[in-house]
């Protein structure tokens, strides 16, 4: 809950409405208990959460020189985005994060920083097939795409 918060800036109303339909929540007593669940989370995260636990996925995207196979990693992760519908999920990314890195020298922990770095302005975050698919595909791209 406190990640998909933070995926979207702290708003508990998009959260929840994330959070419903992914869960598939209906019901009135459902979604009041996933409000009462999300406000929570929001006061942990101001009040208790560690630094290294917070996060914010960036605004505006930022350019970064890539090495050519960072570059490479990255264009097949833009790729695979590009080829799945808005609101994918977590299962449909699994495959190109696994086979992303093939036929180069890198691996998860070379490449991941960079992705981090590119969404989020830090060197690590929120399991990474996770938080692509809380932000969908175009807010991803929108950021991923600016250093290709």
């Amino acid at each position: 809950v406190s990640m998909v918060l933070q995926a979207f800036g702290g708003d508990a109303q998009r959260a929840i409405a994330y959070l419903a339909k992914s869960l598939d929540i209906a019901s009135e007593a459902d979604l009041a208990r996933l409000g009462v669940r999300v406000r929570c989370a929001g006061m942990w995260l101001d009040i208790h959460a560690p630094d290294e636990f917070r996060f914010a996925v960036r605004s505006v995207p930022v350019t970064r020189e890539l090495q050519e196979a960072h570059r490479t990693v990255l264009a097949r992760l833009v790729s695979g985005l590009e080829s799945l519908p808005e609101n994918f999920t977590e299962a449909e990314i699994i495959p190109t994060l696994k086979t992303m890195l093939e036929g180069t020298s890198l691996a998860p922990t070379d490449f991941f920083p960079t992705a981090y770095d590119l969404l989020l302005d830090r060197s690590q975050g929120p399991k990474l097939s996770t938080l692509l698919a809380t932000l969908g595909a175009a807010r991803s791209l929108s950021l991923l795409r600016a250093s290709l």
